[in-house]
């Protein structure tokens, strides 16, 4: 069988594809929409290598060790009317 690193490499690799399709379909209909990313997912690297793009941005890693930091984060950018 597969190298355990290799089944993680292309889980990995697969969920990168379906938040970027994800990311690309949003910003179809809402051009031009600055994206953050946070919550535990983002923390991983080649995800994030997956996503990069204009416009878009990576929380802290100290704020993607959980997705209610994640939402914390959201919420905190719309407080602020961003």
């Amino acid at each position: 069988g597969e190298a355990p690193a290799d089944t993680a490499k292309r889980c990995l690799t697969a969920v990168g594809a379906v938040l970027r399709a994800m990311t690309e379909a949003v910003l179809a209909e809402h051009p031009g929409c600055p994206v953050l990313y946070a919550g535990g997912v983002m923390a991983d690297m080649l995800i994030r290598e997956q996503l990069r793009g204009a416009d878009r941005y990576f929380a802290e890693p100290a704020f993607s060790c959980d997705n209610a930091a994640g939402t914390a984060l959201y919420a905190a950018v719309v407080q602020k009317g961003q």
